[in-house]
């Protein structure tokens, strides 16, 4: 890279009002650097000699030149070493967790992008994007974070520090971190969060409650069948120019087309403009085909009846929590025995409704939400907080990366600062 390229470095200082300036690295003087200020009044040149082989002690740079100082080490590490790009680690955690799986109303993927390629070193892992696990991130010098929790959410019209969020997405932006966000297609997949959440128990079946489908851009899955009469060579004349629209399987006097959404009228006018062909069209809308295992919240069958207070025991040491919210079904008491469960990681109020299952395992769910629970379905509820079904599945998430990654230079770290916001006290 040093030998191709200048790296120019933007700063910015909470002290200054305009831009500090730029670094300029060159490979014959890599030790050396000068900084060039500019603002309303003028110009000004500041030299610093050797900015990297000495550490500064100037109140000009602040916490700014140690970050510069990290960032260039790693430059100048990652030389010699074998590391993936973002794009090669972006392919790897699709594959983990394909973001067709997600929620149509989620967010899900690449977030934040820096402005030029990156290799990746160091990975931080953490459910919600706070500024106490940038500046975390920041000490290990990380290239890339995976929150759970997409840090954009709602539609945003600026970037400033008007807002806590914008101001996280302002600090990853200057300090080229990447952001990645997994969310719902992580809670769909098989081996996701929610069969994670079943784990301290045995299983004798269980199913996604929302079932998860085949992602079509992928599997050549086509939205609609059309079978038309082949009488004439006129007719065939018309299956050539629809080859190029969809699939056309050829019989002794009938056609089968297959095609998707944006082909059928194109397809359908082709058809009509041979009288045979349009009087003999027969149309059929195909299910996209389900994938066994994936998809939203699970529902489960025990091998073995379980006590209420056993379930609790083993989702607090799951969760390494000392407490967990129970509202208790009026039918049930601690020690009545159940034998069907249902889960949702985070929030599940409404991926549980109506649920027909002895026992729900959830993050949050509203007060209204419980009380039809326990009255309408006769479920009892065990709540974790929101963010506590999901965290413990870090660690796991952590191993699945490694394994797909297959680079021992990249190094992933479960975000220590990462913290459900609510305690019980």
């Amino acid at each position: 890279m040093f030998s191709k390229h200048n790296i120019l470095i933007s700063l910015r200082s909470s002290t200054w009002t305009n831009l500090l300036g730029q670094f300029k690295f060159h490979k014959s003087s890599i030790e050396s650097a000068s900084l060039v200020k500019k603002n309303h009044i003028g110009s000004q040149k500041i030299f610093a000699n050797n900015l990297y082989s000495t550490h500064t002690k100037s109140n000009l740079f602040g916490n700014y030149s140690s970050q510069l100082g990290s960032r260039h080490q790693r430059f100048t590490s990652k030389m010699d070493v074998n590391y993936p790009s973002l794009e090669g680690v972006i392919r790897v955690l699709n594959e983990i967790a394909p973001l067709h799986l997600a929620e149509s109303w989620d967010n899900v993927g690449l977030l934040v992008e820096p402005f030029t390629t990156i290799s990746i070193g160091k990975i931080v892992l953490t459910i919600d994007l706070t500024e106490k696990v940038i500046e975390e991130a920041k000490t290990y010098g990380t290239e890339l974070i995976i929150a759970y929790h997409p840090p954009i959410f709602q539609p945003i019209k600026s970037i400033n520090h008007r807002t806590w969020k914008e101001r996280l997405l302002l600090d990853c932006i200057q300090c080229g971190i990447a952001v990645y966000s997994p969310h719902t297609a992580l809670d769909a997949i098989k081996d996701g969060i929610n069969d994670w959440l079943l784990s301290p128990f045995n299983i004798k079946e269980v199913r996604p409650i929302n079932q998860s489908s085949m992602d079509t851009r992928s599997t050549n899955h086509y939205s609609y069948r059309l079978e038309t009469v082949v009488a004439n060579e006129n007719d065939n004349k018309l299956l050539e120019r629809i080859e190029k629209l969809g699939k056309v399987l050829k019989l002794p006097s009938s056609a089968v087309i297959y095609t998707e959404d944006k082909n059928l009228p194109l397809i359908i006018n082709i058809l009509s403009e041979n009288v045979s062909t349009k009087a003999s069209i027969h149309l059929s809308k195909l299910d996209i085909p389900p994938l066994p295992g994936f998809g939203v919240g699970r529902i489960a069958n025990l091998t073995q009846e379980l006590t209420i207070q056993e379930i609790i025991n083993r989702t607090k040491q799951l969760l390494k929590l000392e407490h967990v919210r129970l509202a208790l079904s009026p039918k049930h008491k601690l020690e009545s025995t159940v034998n069907s469960i249902g889960v949702c990681a985070g929030s599940g109020g409404s991926v549980l409704r109506g649920l027909p299952v002895d026992l729900l395992i959830t993050g949050e769910m509203s007060h209204h939400e419980v009380l039809d629970a326990l009255y309408a379905n006769g479920s009892s509820v065990i709540l974790c907080e929101h963010t506590n079904t999901e965290r413990g599945y870090l660690q796991v998430l952590r191993e699945k990366i490694i394994s797909k990654l297959n680079n021992g230079n990249v190094e992933i770290i479960v975000a220590k600062s990462d913290a459900d916001p609510l305690n019980i006290i």
